[in-house]
């Protein structure tokens, strides 16, 4: 198993189509319009530290969720690595809101915030509202992630 980790964090060049995502990103940092969001609100009693464990599992079983993009320091030209699962790190907001509305204004500004796509391509949202309501957010950019890979990603979580 150590192998297959090394062998994933090794530097590897990116695909066509993640090319032209990154031209694009290169071409306007501060745009989220590559953003791809699920977006769920949840009703009922949610353990919040078991949904973060699942999310943790997600970003450990699929490649793309724990791969960073950058240039590479050799050859200058961009690359994607992705970090090992002991090392994983994924960008997980939590929030206490007092209503909907509260709620709503912190999804609105997640969806405007641009990805940093050094730091990874997933940012995970989590909101307890009174009620209880929760607001589940995950976003990803589009270079880790297509129509499919979201219908995969929600039926694993």
């Amino acid at each position: 198993m150590a192998q297959a980790l090394q062998r994933h964090t090794a530097q590897v060049p990116l695909s066509y189509a993640q090319q032209q995502m990154w031209a694009l990103y290169e071409l306007d940092r501060q745009s989220p319009a590559y953003s791809s969001p699920t977006v769920e609100w949840l009703e009922g009693m949610l353990d919040t530290e078991l949904m973060l464990e699942a999310i943790r599992w997600l970003g450990c079983a699929q490649h793309s969720l724990r791969t960073r993009y950058g240039y590479d320091g050799v050859t200058g030209e961009p690359a994607q690595w992705a970090v090992s699962v002991e090392s994983l790190d994924l960008a997980m907001q939590l929030y206490d809101v007092d209503c909907l509305g509260d709620a709503q204004l912190l999804l609105g500004e997640e969806l405007s915030t641009p990805h940093e796509l050094e730091h990874g391509a997933l940012r995970v949202l989590l909101a307890t509202v009174q009620g209880p309501v929760y607001l589940l957010v995950l976003n990803t950019h589009h270079i880790a992630t297509d129509g499919v890979s979201h219908g995969v990603t929600a039926a694993q979580l």
